[in-house]
């Protein structure tokens, strides 16, 4: 796992992707494990589904990374899923605005902002 401070940047397509216009945080998980087929990734955050059902190692209720996805949307970020294919892995990227950006403020009740921006 790997973190660093974004000013500015892009997700991947595979999930709530687009431009980074606000000072954020991003996360970045990578395995080698079986990737994901670049047709499968847009499903990768539906619930219950599990890409490869014929595995019998790939135990599981398909619910993971479908609550991942809605808890890293409750803190106003954004997720994103890429793999080259089956074979080469896996990385997601989670990017959460930082306390104190527009981003951060937007969805905090009027009564717990910082009115100077210093949380």
């Amino acid at each position: 796992m790997a973190g660093r401070l974004v000013m500015a940047g892009e997700l991947p397509p595979g999930g709530n992707g687009g431009l980074v216009t606000e000072p954020a945080l991003e996360l970045s998980v990578s395995d080698s494990g079986i990737g994901i087929r670049p047709e499968d990734l847009p499903q990768v955050f539906t619930e219950f589904n599990r890409i490869d059902k014929g595995a019998a190692a790939n135990d599981g209720t398909g619910l993971g990374l479908a609550i991942t996805k809605r808890l890293v949307e409750a803190h106003r970020g954004r997720i994103a899923a890429e793999s080259a294919g089956v074979g080469c892995g896996a990385t997601f990227r989670i990017l959460l605005p930082l306390e104190g950006s527009a981003a951060g403020e937007a969805g905090r009740p009027e009564e717990c902002r910082d009115p100077y921006g210093q949380s």
